[in-house]
């Protein structure tokens, strides 16, 4: 089974609910600022996932088009 980005972006989403979850329960001030700015960097991640995702599903099928009209 073949792991997609969009599978990725996923668990980076909930790598990320993790981290502000535990960020609340946390009684250091730097010890939840450090979660907190690690569950931003996890969402950055899962966005840029989505974002490449999207657009290699826009341009996957363009590039197929063109291939088969050269032949």
């Amino acid at each position: 089974m073949e792991i997609t980005n969009v599978d990725k972006a996923a668990e980076y989403a909930r790598y990320c609910e993790h981290c502000i979850q535990t960020a609340r329960v946390l009684r250091r001030h730097e010890a939840r600022t450090l979660h907190r700015e690690t569950a931003a960097e996890w969402i950055r991640l899962a966005q840029r996932l989505a974002e490449d995702a999207a657009f290699a599903a826009q341009t996957i099928p363009k590039r197929r088009k063109a291939r088969r009209g050269t032949r």
